[in-house]
């Protein structure tokens, strides 16, 4: 799983840096159409950056572990956040997320995709967005 997040140009007007240990967080972020849960790890922020080297938790019913750094800025954008992690999924939401339909079949019982996905030859579903 790969994510960008650009957020339109801001200075800060003070420094200021944020440390803090997650433990068991839930996370709400419309950019992964799914409720993140479990989060646990260590998180920065400083001024406009983002940063933590190893995040761990569940989503989709599977677990995940995830990094988050700065991104490439530029124009008008002063913030980008990268979230790279790997991780399994599975249960209810899985063919909603991807874009299979619930229970509809078509065929010789194979699910038939409501929108394109992609998939990389080991069957792992990247994702990459931007806000």
């Amino acid at each position: 799983m790969s994510s960008a997040c650009g957020c339109p140009t801001r200075r800060a007007a003070h420094d200021y840096r944020v440390r803090t240990r997650l433990r068991s967080v839930s996370v709400d972020w419309p950019v992964l159409r799914a409720p993140v849960t479990r989060v646990t790890g260590d998180f920065e922020i400083h001024n406009l950056e983002f940063r933590a080297n190893s995040l761990r938790g569940v989503i989709l019913d599977g677990p995940f572990e995830a990094s988050v750094q700065p991104g490439p800025v530029g124009g008008d954008v002063s913030t980008t956040i990268l979230v790279n992690g790997s991780g399994r999924a599975a249960g209810a939401l899985l063919p909603a997320y991807i874009g299979l339909p619930r229970h509809s079949h078509e065929g010789h019982g194979r699910l038939a995709p409501q929108r394109p996905h992609r998939a990389t030859r080991d069957g792992h579903i990247g994702l990459r967005a931007s806000m």
